[in-house]
């Protein structure tokens, strides 16, 4: 409440849609980005995680078929 009074709700909405989009919607991260005029700027998406090699996709690097595990 006291946030929306000094910033006003523009400033507030801005500033809650970007923590949300880094998924902080804490107040100290909304604080900060109000503090740091963070909310007039684009948003950037983080960078998405990465998708595992295909060496770790379709049974493993180390795998082995069902027939070679259990006839030696």
């Amino acid at each position: 409440m006291r946030l929306c009074a000094k910033v006003g709700d523009q400033r507030l909405e801005a500033a809650c849609e970007r923590a949300l989009v880094f998924a902080s919607p804490k107040y100290r991260t909304v604080k900060t980005i109000l503090d740091n005029a963070l909310d007039s700027q684009p948003t950037a998406a983080p960078a998405p995680t990465p998708a595992p090699a295909d060496t770790y996709l379709n049974s493993g690097r180390f795998g082995r078929d069902l027939h070679s595990l259990l006839i030696h």
